[in-house]
């Protein structure tokens, strides 16, 4: 199957998303955004408002990718949109079946905490018709240009729930449009028929299991060479796809390697860095002078 991944950084955890894909039989096309911007990002850049603690060129690089590939498919295609940051741990025949036969709408991620699906639906590995992006464009540029005053109380309701992380992103607008036009759309954050495509390394739930947890990061054991995923009640799952968010990239390439020891060394340094790290902030927040009244 067809993938397309657009990304403009060199990087050891892109190499070994690269080899990973192309071992798995994927028709991997990983790309930088193309020097002539297409017209259709440029009217979207014009009426763009940002929302976001997160840089506003990220955030633009993120809604960019999907004009790019818009302009590299055609009437007819079906295809994955990933990002950089995956393993793929399995042969692309081995996704589960039921995702890939969904092609008369959007297979995409929906992540969950505490038992909440969150409002965002990831795209980090979804399914597409070019029907479907031509839509998302549009949807796109007409909500930026019609309804700002929309997001940007989207935002500060996330904002004032406590959520240091609120965003309005690419992923805020995809939740929106599948909302909003009645789009089909199909979760991909549930193991089905003891396989999956992993939303994040580090998060535990999905909308019909629940992971083990070990460093802050999903338990993995590796069976006759087969890497899988331990859910809480014990069973064995075997993702097709690793998503390595964050800095569980620097596991990547002895992930892909086979150098799982190494790995779990890698990950447990990153653990403990993140405990001292919390630590330090509990001892400076506890000193804090009071404010002056």
């Amino acid at each position: 199957m067809r993938v397309y991944s657009i990304e403009d950084r060199s990087a050891p955890f892109i190499d070994a998303y690269a080899q990973s894909a192309s071992d798995g039989g994927y028709d991997l096309r990983l790309m930088r955004p193309d020097s002539n911007v297409p017209t259709s990002f440029s009217k979207f850049h014009s009426v763009y408002r940002h929302f976001s603690i997160n840089p506003e060129f990220f955030e633009l690089a993120c809604f960019r990718r999907y004009f790019e590939v818009l302009r590299l498919t055609a009437a007819g295609d079906r295809f994955i949109i990933a990002d950089s940051d995956l393993l793929v741990t399995a042969k692309a025949s081995h996704l589960p079946r039921s995702l890939v036969a969904f092609d008369h709408g959007l297979v995409g991620s929906i992540g969950v905490n505490h038992g909440i699906p969150e409002e965002d639906i990831s795209p980090h590995f979804s399914f597409w018709t070019h029907a479907h992006l031509k839509r998302f464009v549009d949807y796109l540029i007409s909500t930026y240009e019609q309804s700002p005053d929309r997001l940007k109380s989207t935002f500060h309701r996330r904002r004032e729930a406590g959520n240091p992380l609120a965003a309005i992103s690419d992923m805020t607008l995809l939740h929106m449009f599948v909302n909003d036009t009645g789009t089909p759309f199909m979760d991909s954050n549930r193991v089905i028929d003891g396989g999956y495509i992993d939303h994040n390394f580090s998060m535990a739930e999905t909308s019909n299991e629940r992971f083990r947890m070990e460093l802050g990061f999903k338990a993995f054991r590796v069976d006759g060479g087969r890497f899988q995923f331990v859910t809480s009640k014990g069973d064995a799952v075997r993702p097709a796809v690793i998503h390595l968010q964050a800095r569980a990239k620097i596991a990547a390439s002895d992930l892909g390697a086979g150098r799982f020891l190494l790995a779990r060394g890698r990950l447990a340094a990153l653990s403990s860095f993140r405990q001292m790290r919390k630590i330090r902030r509990g001892i400076e927040a506890h000193f804090r002078p009071a404010p002056a009244k």
